[in-house]
């Protein structure tokens, strides 16, 4: 027996009984449909193009997505926290700096 309370169930009722996802494997759950998990790797990623950046040759081999780059050296991949676990994803977004004045500051 698991202790996976998920597995578990899914061992009892044939079914996860919730609307997460859910590998058996590596037990990581996710409620995003958008999202990618690498069943070779366990990784998992923001998207399914994202995911497949780390996947090389005949897609069945995994790289470390911090050693992602693009052709000039800049790094593809950041991880993210979540409260499901690391999230690997593109650059994180900014704000452009004209956003950042004081006017777009809301005062107390």
């Amino acid at each position: 027996m698991t202790d996976c309370q998920l597995c578990a169930h899914v061992a009892i009722d044939g079914s996860w009984g919730t609307s997460e996802h859910h590998c058996g494997e590596c037990h990581r759950t996710w409620t995003g449909t958008a999202q990618a998990h690498c069943v070779t790797c366990h990784r998992h990623f923001t998207a399914n193009s994202t995911a497949a950046q780390h996947r090389v040759g005949d897609g069945e081999t995994c790289r470390d997505p911090e050693t992602v780059t693009t052709k000039t050296g800049a790094r593809r991949l950041f991880p993210y926290d979540t409260k499901y676990g690391v999230m690997w994803g593109g650059p994180p977004r900014q704000m452009p700096q004209e956003s950042l004045t004081m006017d777009s500051v809301t005062a107390p």
